[in-house]
């Protein structure tokens, strides 16, 4: 029986003040579990950290002499924002499958491997993970984060969104100025005549705001980002279509009665302020605040 090609894969992780979870995540990328997909190379793009994110990266390698050999630096002094990382991870990437994973994320250990096989499908360009919030849900804030990630489950198994972690073809030579990198990519891919799908067994977790205030200025990030997405490319970004939300949302509501309707003020609130942005201040976003509620954690496991 002929043996199946490995699919090679290059991951990039653009990272800015990212020391609490970079060794997390590093470690747990070399320790993928793959059949079908070779991981050739991970190159951190180093967005001019001003803590101590380079220097863990640096003593990473050093500590892993044979593993620590697929991890690549790229590194500027300056922080320049994510869509100018990404560029320079598209021009260092040799791989033909790409993936990239925001730096305050954790992929469950067979992530990629589940991520990067329906690429075996000639005709699929883009593949989106399904985010998984690390929120406990037993208590208010984290109840909200797990109904948001899993309305976006929802509305994704049908019409795929991108964020936190995708996968797709290397037929990208740069992206233009964005706050919304992920969908920028897909709208690039789906360009190109490919496929965008969204593979909910490729899990990704990450850790959700734990306050109104970070829900509110994610929400406002994220929305001015898509307005001008669609003015661009004239596209429709699945989870900015309130009809769609509001059917999706009605199938989980016993589930979250309790956060649903605070969940809907904050994402009105968040709307709003994202479209003020969008006409008067949308450059800001480019290189965007993080949010105070999860930018020093390290993620684990559940």
């Amino acid at each position: 029986m002929k043996k199946t090609k490995k699919l090679k894969v290059s991951i990039g992780i653009p990272a800015y003040n990212e020391e609490a979870n970079i060794v997390n995540l590093l470690n747990n990328l070399l320790n993928q579990k793959t059949t079908n997909v070779e991981i050739k190379e991970i190159i951190v793009i180093n967005d001019g950290s001003t803590d101590g994110t380079l220097e863990k990266i640096i003593n990473f390698i050093n500590s892993n002499k044979n593993t620590g050999k697929k991890i690549k630096i790229i590194s500027y002094d300056n922080r320049q924002g994510k869509w100018f990382a990404i560029n320079h991870f598209l021009k260092a990437a040799k791989s033909g499958i790409l993936v990239m994973e925001s730096a305050d994320t954790m992929p469950k250990k067979d992530a990629i491997e589940n991520m990067v096989s329906p690429f075996r499908n000639r005709k699929v360009g883009i593949i989106g993970a399904h985010i998984v919030p690390l929120n406990k849900k037993n208590c208010f804030f984290g109840s909200m984060a797990h109904f948001i990630y899993d309305l976006h489950h929802r509305i994704s198994l049908e019409m795929p969104k991108f964020g936190e972690l995708i996968a797709f073809r290397n037929v990208v030579k740069r992206i233009p100025k964005t706050i919304v990198d992920e969908e920028e990519i897909a709208s690039l891919i789906r360009a190109k005549n490919y496929e965008a799908v969204y593979e909910p067994q490729a899990i990704v977790y990450n850790k959700a705001p734990t306050n109104f205030g970070d829900m509110i200025e994610q929400r406002r990030r994220v929305f001015c980002g898509h307005l001008d997405l669609m003015r661009r490319k004239h596209e429709t970004i699945p989870t900015v279509n309130v009809i769609n939300i509001v059917k999706k949302a009605a199938g989980i509501f016993p589930e979250y009665w309790m956060v649903f309707f605070p969940a809907a003020i904050c994402e009105l609130i968040g709307r709003v302020l994202g479209f003020f942005d969008y006409i008067f201040y949308k450059e800001k976003h480019l290189k965007w605040k993080m949010i105070e509620s999860v930018k020093k954690v390290g993620l684990k496991y559940p």
